[in-house]
């Protein structure tokens, strides 16, 4: 069967008001987070992710990078694999797992990190 495909541009604030990005992603079966600057802190992949939706990154991304060291959800990683839809998701679901171990998910990391990096600053 042909799966639909949608193409978010991330300048759209409407598109990604958080109702409209929840509910794409409650029906999304796969993720290509294919954004390279690191304006939002991989804000929409590490939702992705969260709620548990096999999400492709690409290697340029600084904080994906950072957060998942030699991922499989790498894009080139993928495209020399080629894995089914069913270890795609085995891959992100350990994806997850090290992204809370690191603390991704926590909603006081920034505030936790900022507070590091001033008590840092005072030394």
């Amino acid at each position: 069967s042909h799966l639909k495909f949608k193409v978010l541009n991330l300048g759209d604030r409407e598109t990604l008001h958080m109702n409209t990005w929840m509910k794409l992603l409650a029906n999304t079966k796969l993720c290509l987070y294919l954004q390279s600057q690191d304006f939002d802190w991989a804000t929409l992949a590490l939702e992705s992710l969260y709620l548990g939706v096999p999400t492709l990154i690409t290697d340029t991304h600084p904080t994906l990078n950072e957060l998942l060291p030699h991922s499989h959800l790498r894009l080139s990683q993928f495209l020399l694999d080629m894995p089914e839809i069913a270890e795609l998701r085995l891959k992100s679901q350990t994806a997850r797992v090290q992204l809370d171990a690191a603390g991704a998910f926590d909603p006081l990391g920034l505030a936790k990190q900022y507070t590091k990096t001033y008590e840092k600053s005072l030394l």
